[in-house]
């Protein structure tokens, strides 16, 4: 049995359960195609590392095709209990804890490792957390990440960072810039946006595309109808002079204190929601305060949020849930249909696409806000003196609400900035996304019960590449296995287990190992901890290129 034959795996294939023999192994593998999302799990997932060091903490990924691991980019951020717009801003105690978020992104997610470890002996002190991550709307969609605590480990200094922040070079704070790998956004006088383009790393043009992020409202008080424009929204400038600000790996927090100015009312002094920026994708919330405190009284009659694209914009196309594919941003007026689907956010998507970039707007709403809520959009190149930015509308598109707002009251803008020419369909996609969240599993994992590998003889010894009879055998609980690598080239041996239908029960090595005998020992569960039944099961060793495979027997 020695080489490419594998007499005993035969019968498996003619009992027609190659199927079944193949899918366990192609599960284990990374399949998400969500790759543009955050992962954020509190700390509280982590229990056995609760108080751990966060200098201590190291994510990783695995590669089954070359049995590697690889340190991903990573963010810990201290959140606080309550999670309000303040909560990001607390002091950091440094530890692990239930008032703790971590981030990655799905794209550095990798294979399920089994029961390899990474070759960092300080880890292995410790347990480990595998993290599955699936994708609710297609479960079989999964892929792993693994976060190791060890003092021994160094942060890799090619780690990627996904986002920088750079101050403002003017005398106003909020005019300050975030760059991502893929896009880069600038801020005006109030600090929200005002200049986007996506980047030619993220596969655009590199030009600026938008006009400005623009806000609207319509206030009643004292019988008159007083008009609020995002030109209305200051700025505010803390005591050190500067926004607040979280610049980590995976995402930029920032937070502006800022005032409503509204003609004939009294300055109203507010904090907005933490902005949130990550690779490829931002989250903006404008937040309108109580106006009950005020001495008038004041109610709005309507409000708007959208993004005014500029000239850059011209010949990328319009799509929306309700509008087919057949708009083009061009300065001249169009006539697309306004209904929005009242859900949240699936029916509220656009999509902007060209040679650009592609950009998915979300706009999600509560069906509850306002009494009508439509879809706004403009594209109008004629100047118009009573609007801000360029005075022009390119592809002006947002969300439009008319009667019944009582504030307090949030409008929520959630954008994705892609690579040019995108199909149109990615735009439902990401809301459904959205709506969606991807779900994760956190598992603890020690090293000696992940499986406990012996080398017991040397290379030297005689004899070539064998995978010997387990002893005993039969046997109850726990069996041994002794195999014996002559050379390596490199690649991992692999030791798992099968029943008779060919699926995977255990991985009991999954390693680059150097030439020599060595023995590991099943206790007879499964690849979840869970004891399996009497019966015969196969034990399979590859290394090197070659196979061999052997019959034992498990008696209860």
């Amino acid at each position: 049995m020695q080489g490419r034959t594998d007499p005993l795996m035969r019968p498996m294939l003619i009992m027609g359960a190659c199927l079944a023999f193949q899918l366990p192994l192609a599960a284990q593998q990374a399949n998400l195609s969500r790759n543009l999302e955050p992962v954020i799990i509190r700390g509280d997932a982590f229990a056995e590392l609760n108080a751990a060091p966060l200098n201590e903490l190291f994510v990783f990924s695995y590669s089954q095709g070359d049995s590697s691991w690889h340190q991903i980019p990573f963010q810990i951020d201290e959140v606080g209990s309550n999670g309000s717009a303040s909560g990001f801003f607390i002091a950091d105690d440094g530890l692990l804890d239930a008032d703790d978020e971590l981030l990655f992104m799905t794209m550095d997610g990798g294979d399920r490792a089994d029961s390899s470890w990474i070759a960092d002996e300080g880890s292995q002190s410790h347990d480990r957390y595998e993290i599955e991550i699936v994708n609710p709307l297609a479960p079989e969609e999964k892929e792993w990440v693994y976060l190791y605590r060890s003092t021994t480990l160094m942060a890799d200094s090619n780690l990627v960072d996904y986002v920088d922040w750079f101050p403002s070079q003017t005398s106003s704070a909020g005019e300050d810039t975030v760059r991502s790998l893929f896009y880069e956004i600038a801020h005006g006088r109030s600090g929200l946006p005002k200049d986007l383009s996506i980047t030619a790393e993220g596969g655009g043009n590199g030009q600026d595309l938008v006009d400005a992020l623009k806000f609207r409202a319509s206030i009643s008080a004292f019988g008159l109808t007083l008009p609020l424009t995002e030109d209305r929204i200051d700025f505010v400038a803390s005591a050190d002079d500067s926004v607040r600000t979280i610049d980590g790996r995976i995402r930029i927090i920032r937070e502006l204190e800022a005032s409503l100015n509204i003609p004939l009312i009294p300055a109203i002094a507010f904090r907005t929601p933490p902005l949130f920026y990550y690779p490829h994708s931002c989250v903006f919330d404008i937040a309108i305060p109580d106006l009950s405190g005020l001495p008038v009284t004041a109610n709005i009659q309507s409000g708007r949020l959208s993004i005014d694209l500029n000239q850059n914009a011209s010949g990328m196309g319009f799509l929306s849930a309700n509008n087919d594919y057949d708009i083009t941003v061009d300065g001249s007026p169009d006539t697309p249909d306004l209904q929005i689907d009242n859900v949240l956010p699936d029916g509220n998507w656009v999509f902007i696409g060209g040679d650009q970039g592609s950009i998915v707007h979300l706009f999600p709403i509560a069906p509850t806000v306002a009494g009508t809520r439509l879809l706004y959009y403009k594209d109008d190149n004629s100047t118009d003196s009573g609007d801000t930015g360029d005075e022009m509308s390119y592809g002006d598109t947002g969300i439009d609400l008319m009667g019944g707002i009582d504030p307090p009251v949030v409008f929520s803008y959630r954008g994705y900035f892609l690579s040019a020419n995108q199909s149109g369909t990615i735009a439902a996609e990401i809301a459904g996304f959205e709506s969606n969240a991807l779900t994760t599993n956190a598992l603890t994992q020690t090293f000696g019960a992940v499986t406990s590998v012996r080398r017991v003889g040397s290379g030297d010894l005689p004899g070539s590449f064998s995978l010997f009879a387990n002893y005993p055998n039969p046997f109850n609980p726990a069996t041994e296995i002794r195999y014996r690598l002559s050379q390596t080239d490199g690649s991992a041996t692999v030791l798992r287990i099968y029943n008779l239908l060919g699926q995977e029960i255990r991985t009991l090595v999954n390693q680059v190992q150097s030439a020599g005998v060595y023995a590991v020992t099943w206790d007879g569960k499964d690849n979840l901890g869970r004891s399996v039944s009497s019966g015969v099961y196969i034990y399979r060793l590859q290394a090197n290129g070659l196979t061999q495979s052997r019959k034992m027997l498990l008696v209860k």
